[in-house]
């Protein structure tokens, strides 16, 4: 099996995404806008972009025996357009190992900036780890074919809903520019110090209470990184609630 650093090109992922931007912005202005786009965009950057390579592929919260459901997962989670699954876990490994040190955590805030980390901007100038990408690309073969043929899924349907209905076509990219915007929230802000936000360890990230019914448990970030206490819920007492870990129970069982 052939092995190699190289990964869809971020430069291109942000490139599509702010074209979706603008797309959206055509959409707000000339068409009447879905009332479900919210709906949507929001379970696009849940589920897609924090149930799948978060809690699944990066942590295995829960396990998938199925390959047809692994097959749908990885194909919804392209459609976000956040780059390769591959590439999310191995980044997330090396922010978990160097979390907020500026010279080696991928995406730490600190380094590139909060608005840079919001809007997809990232330099390359964390510390790489040769021998992790290379387990993580033999890990699973659906994996390393979703990894190889990244834009090829969200390419089809873009053509294909242009085909059918242009408004389809609106819907789909404005959805994706909201699930980014998501994501990307998700990951400057859960470590910065904003309103309301607060920390039970001496850890990296923050927990921020009013990020819940956005993020569904992963507001709760401080517990997350705590590194002697791994678990798959979040809480930490009483006055914490984690969703997203009973939606990986049940999938747990029904994958």
């Amino acid at each position: 099996m052939s092995i190699t650093l190289k990964a869809p090109s971020q430069k291109i992922v942000v490139s599509m995404q702010w074209v979706f931007v603008l797309l959206f912005v055509f959409y707000l202005f000339f068409f009447d806008i879905n009332p479900w786009i919210i709906f949507v965009g929001w379970f696009l950057g849940w589920f897609g972009g924090i149930i799948i390579p978060h809690r699944w592929y990066s942590h295995n919260y829960f396990v998938i025996n199925k390959n047809y459901i692994k097959i749908l997962f990885h194909t919804i989670y392209n459609l976000t357009l956040i780059g390769s699954i591959i590439s999310y876990k191995y980044q997330h490994a090396l922010h978990h190992k160097f979390n907020d040190d500026v010279n080696a955590d991928p995406h730490t805030p600190f380094r590139t900036g909060f608005w840079n980390t919001t809007f997809g901007l990232y330099d390359n100038v964390w510390k790489h780890d040769r021998k992790l990408w290379i387990r993580l690309l033999r890990e699973c073969k659906i994996s390393k074919w979703f990894h190889e043929n990244y834009f090829l899924i969200p390419i089809l349907l873009i053509i294909t809903l242009g085909l059918i209905n242009i408004e389809l076509l609106l819907f789909y990219t404005a959805s994706v520019t909201i699930s980014w915007q998501l994501i990307q929230l998700k990951i400057a802000t859960l470590h910065w110090k904003v309103w309301g936000a607060y920390k039970n360890y001496d850890c990296g990230g923050y927990n921020i209470w009013w990020l819940k019914p956005i993020l569904m448990g992963d507001e709760m970030h401080n517990n997350h990184h705590y590194s002697s206490k791994p678990n798959k819920n979040y809480k930490n007492n009483w006055k914490e609630f984690d969703p997203s870990f009973y939606v990986c129970k049940f999938l747990n069982k029904i994958c």
